[in-house]
């Protein structure tokens, strides 16, 4: 072998040593590469959490089941797009989102809640409805003659809320001033999340989430109000169920709304 043909090859090597090298760092680093794009991009992930054992589709696609223990499931190295990730189990209802993934973030969702189509679970959830509703409509009464009556009542577990007339006041002393703002009008009835973060609160055809305090996901809520349904026929009574994350809302059925609206608001009839 000539020298030329040596130095030829040893450079060679060394090349496709260096760009082997590149490509495993940036691998190491989260990117990957994206053919449409025709670069190396960063990768986010998608992590999600379910009340129950499921199976896990991304873009019609089998992605594996969640986790035995805390029905988890997390994927990384997704190149940054829109996903549509589905999550199914026999004789439940199923979750469906258009989730973003962002170069670098982890797209996370950790309060999934699938419901029983039947059987005893079923039966049992429904008792539980019944009794909710039950209290729904107790503190509805109680709305309702605060509401005639002009009272003021002050919303339990907050100091600067208050219910005012059909409106959500807040009220703030700082120093020698008194500021009043005003949340919500026209409103039927409310309730306070458990986390004490939001409120549901709703007039005779839609609902709404005012956010106390913001989301993890999404800092820019706090202070606003979210709609999140909005329904032809009159709003009987609402609350929080199980979580402070989904509302049971009577409108002559019952619907459990769930209240994180990123990629579509998953609502189940029953």
């Amino acid at each position: 072998m000539t020298k030329t043909k040596k130095r030829f090859l040893f450079y060679g090597f060394l090349v496709i040593f260096l760009l082997g090298t590149c490509v495993t760092i940036l691998y190491a680093q989260g990117y990957k590469y994206d053919f449409t794009r025709s670069a190396f991009v960063k990768t986010g992930a998608l992590s999600l959490k379910t009340n129950i054992d499921a199976d896990v589709y991304i873009n019609d696609k089998y992605a594996g089941p969640t986790s035995f223990f805390g029905s988890t499931f997390r994927m990384d190295r997704l190149l940054p797009g829109i996903y549509v990730v589905k999550i199914e189990k026999v004789g439940f209802s199923s979750w469906t989102k258009k989730i973003t993934i962002s170069e670098g973030f982890v797209s996370d969702f950790s309060h999934i809640m699938l419901l029983p189509n039947g059987g005893s679970d079923n039966k049992a959830m429904k008792l539980e409805i019944v009794e909710n509703n039950n209290n729904f409509t107790a503190e509805m009464r109680l709305i309702t003659n605060a509401k005639n009556q002009k009272k003021i009542l002050r919303i339990p577990g907050l100091s600067d809320y208050y219910f005012k007339e059909g409106s959500i006041l807040k009220i703030t002393d700082n120093s020698d001033e008194i500021h009043i703002t005003t949340i919500a009008d026209e409103i039927v009835g409310y309730s306070l999340s458990p986390d004490k973060d939001k409120i549901a609160w709703w007039n005779n055809n839609e609902l709404y989430i005012y956010w106390i305090r913001s989301p993890s996901y999404y800092n820019r809520l706090v202070g606003t109000n979210e709609l999140l349904s909005r329904y032809s026929t009159t709003i009987e009574s609402a609350g929080w169920f199980r979580d402070s994350d989904h509302v049971l809302v009577n409108v002559g059925s019952n619907k459990i709304v769930e209240v994180d609206t990123r990629g579509g608001i998953n609502i189940v009839t029953l």
